[in-house]
């Protein structure tokens, strides 16, 4: 009778461990834990807002969560999808930028960008386009590959400020992330 009790209290504790490890791994029964992320970004200061793309959490340095080291100097937006665990955005802004600062930073990119420095450049385009809500913003569209992976950057200005969107995904995934998370992130931008 003792041997099947410790064999049954065994076969418990057993269970109970089991499902503690599949739960830390991420198993079948564990409980997913999302986090709890604003569905909308607005800064008065920045005179920037938009509302966050189905399947993003967005981390700001108000509510980094685990993004708190990413969210520094002058960082101010970290946006990931679950669905594409490369894929990410983060926003930076500099004071005192005008336009001809922008049409100068395109001439560099055109013929001898900073980034020709890293391993693996490959520069896919450079251009003018339209961005936000009302797609009357102009901005700078830099792609490159740099490694595995590649780069979007959008950079515009707005209200004597500099803002740079750098969007980070796999090379094999960019076509999705394209679809999915930059372009969605930048036609929802609004400018006050």
């Amino acid at each position: 009778m003792c041997i099947r009790r410790s064999f049954i209290l065994a076969l418990v504790l057993l269970s109970v461990f089991a499902g503690s490890a599949a739960a830390q791994r991420g198993g079948r029964n564990a409980a997913i834990e999302r986090p709890d992320t604003p569905m909308r970004f607005d800064s008065a200061d920045l005179g920037l807002g938009f509302d966050v793309p189905d399947g993003l959490r967005l981390y700001t340095a108000e509510r980094p969560g685990r993004f708190r080291s990413i969210l520094a100097d002058g960082r101010f937006v970290y946006l990931e999808t679950p669905s594409m665990r490369s894929a990410s955005v983060t926003a930076k802004w500099s004071a005192n930028t005008t336009e001809a600062d922008l049409t100068a930073y395109k001439g560099i990119l055109d013929t001898n960008p900073p980034q020709a420095k890293l391993e693996g450049f490959k520069k896919h385009s450079v251009k003018m386009i339209k961005i936000g809500k009302d797609g009357d913003k102009d901005a700078l569209e830099f792609v490159y590959d740099s490694g595995n992976s590649t780069f979007r950057q959008i950079v515009f200005v707005h209200n004597g400020k500099g803002f740079t969107f750098t969007g980070t995904v796999l090379q094999a995934q960019f076509g999705a992330a394209e679809s999915e998370m930059f372009k969605p992130l930048f036609a929802r931008l609004e400018f006050k």
